[in-house]
């Protein structure tokens, strides 16, 4: 009885395999829950220049870190620092934008581990963690992870006060950003301090980035990072009224605000 238990096993998780690389091959959103990753950067042309540019923003490639060929291309492109989505799976530091199935993980996670991913990441100035995960005992990982690492200028975005009072107390070095999804969320920093003690600075998105945002967040002391921005108008906006970052998926951009041209 048991072994034919364990046959009827194995057969299921064949079946089950085998459905999941046919439909690897066949349809391309099943990437986002074997490898965590989201769609290829932008390779829409850009057409013109900045015509002012007073105080360049760091230009981030967004979320281009989960995916080593994304990655390589925006270093190319001179991206000023690649974002890193990180979270453990199958008790591995990943980078990985979504969270696999969990009966997939062991089977057909292919995203790459968070050590792969950063030695492209650490080929520019600057690198951006997002944690996906927000354990102090995650933090406590990562901080151990970068211990090994030589230092560098390193931004660390979060969508949990808790989890950016845990990377001020274990990962001091880190600059840390609170993300801000939504116009609830947006409010409510607006009336509270509590984020001032942890928070260097809000990653927003961009919709909600107005000028009346730019200028409050300046009053505030704070740093502004805004996502996603692929078209060269809207960026020029942006940094008309002042902002410290802007995430891209656009090479094109990357490459207007090189931080090495070539």
């Amino acid at each position: 009885m048991l072994l034919a238990v364990l046959l009827l096993a194995r057969v299921i998780t064949a079946l089950c395999a085998g459905l999941l690389l046919t439909a690897v091959a066949f349809d391309t959103q099943v990437e986002r829950v074997t490898s965590g990753t989201v769609p290829a950067e932008s390779a829409a042309r850009v057409r013109g220049e900045l015509t002012s540019l007073h105080t360049p923003p760091l230009v981030v490639g967004h979320n281009v870190g989960d995916e080593q060929v994304t990655a390589a291309d925006a270093v190319a492109f001179g991206v000023g620092a690649v974002e890193i989505d990180v979270r453990d799976i199958g008790g591995e530091l990943s980078a990985s934008h979504d969270q696999p199935l969990p009966f997939l993980e062991e089977i057909a996670f292919r995203g790459p581990s968070l050590s792969r991913s950063w030695r492209i990441a650490s080929l520019r100035p600057t690198v951006l963690l997002h944690f996906k995960d927000h354990s102090d005992r995650f933090v406590a990982r990562v901080a151990r992870f970068l211990a090994h690492r030589p230092p560098r200028r390193l931004v660390i975005q979060a969508s949990s006060v808790a989890t950016l009072a845990s990377v001020r107390r274990r990962i001091p070095q880190a600059e840390r950003l609170l993300l801000i999804f939504n116009g609830a969320e947006l409010a409510g920093v607006r009336r509270s301090a509590a984020v001032d003690s942890v928070a260097d600075g809000l990653s927003v998105r961009e919709s909600l980035v107005t000028p009346a945002v730019q200028q409050w967040v300046r009053g505030r002391g704070l740093r502004l990072f805004a996502w996603t921005v692929n078209d060269l108008p809207r960026l020029e906006q942006l940094i008309r009224h002042g902002l410290e970052g802007v995430m891209t998926e656009n090479l094109d951009l990357m490459h207007l605000l090189a931080v090495d041209p070539r």
